[in-house]
């Protein structure tokens, strides 16, 4: 297991800490004031201050009650390899639940485990019930119940008068192009595979054959572009 397992005790958060915390909870940097606030502050007393705060309740927990995922921030990527380790190395955790996270990229799989770890909630008050409640948690199991679904990621970013651009993406196997089909309003547009090089999708999600993809149907009946354009930007389920 990567990190080695500190002994639970009263913790004093320090500037790394804070900004860590940033990522964990809200899926954002923070700025220089906030780090410098926050430092110095006991690290459970921390956890409750970000995890129960509005911030969190509007960037993740709205979206959890919608069964969708956060599409902001950090959340639009993979779990960082160092906030996994730090959780492993700083969170009041059962051995068995710090050795499962370090293997979590997914978010709603990490904070599902976090939150369900009896050390965790005994040291924290944190669980189910805060901050989640009963509609974002059953919302966080639907998530990760149907994790192959929602780790696949599609964008429209251009429209013209007889193309559509865009990419798409199986996050749990980007070393395969995804088969897609474009419909609007019930009807089928088009089909293609989406399977050009994308440099950035390639750094954004870090495919590990080291290639991305893109889609570019090219049929596109001229009466719905409009409809199209005034939907972008747009972003869903491959």
């Amino acid at each position: 297991m990567e990190g080695e397992i500190k002994e639970q005790q009263s913790l004093t958060a320090t500037l790394e800490d804070v900004e860590v915390l940033y990522s964990l909870a809200l899926g954002r940097t923070a700025d220089a004031a906030a780090i410098t606030e926050f430092a110095g502050h006991d690290l459970v007393f921390l956890l409750s201050v970000f995890f129960e705060g509005p911030e969190f309740r509007d960037r993740v927990l709205s979206p959890l009650a919608e069964q969708r995922l956060p599409d902001t921030g950090f959340y639009a990527w993979d779990v960082p390899d160092a906030v996994r380790r730090w959780a492993q190395a700083n969170l009041p955790l059962t051995p068995e639940a710090a050795q499962r996270l370090g293997s979590l990229d997914y978010w709603p799989a990490f904070y599902l485990e976090l939150f369900k770890d009896p050390e965790f909630q005994k040291a924290t008050s944190l669980g189910p019930a805060r901050p989640f409640g009963t509609e974002a948690w059953l919302g966080l199991n639907y998530l990760v119940d149907n994790a192959a679904l929602f780790r696949r990621q599609a964008m429209i970013e251009t429209i013209g008068s007889d193309w559509v651009e865009g990419w798409a993406l199986d996050r749990g196997a980007t070393d395969h192009a995804l088969r897609l089909e474009l419909w609007l309003d019930g009807r089928f547009v088009s089909a293609g595979i989406a399977d050009l090089f994308r440099r950035d999708l390639q750094d954004r999600f870090g495919a590990p054959a080291g290639w991305a993809i893109a889609w570019r149907p090219v049929i596109v009946c001229a009466p719905a572009l409009e409809a199209w354009k005034s939907a972008m930007p747009r972003q869903g389920d491959g």
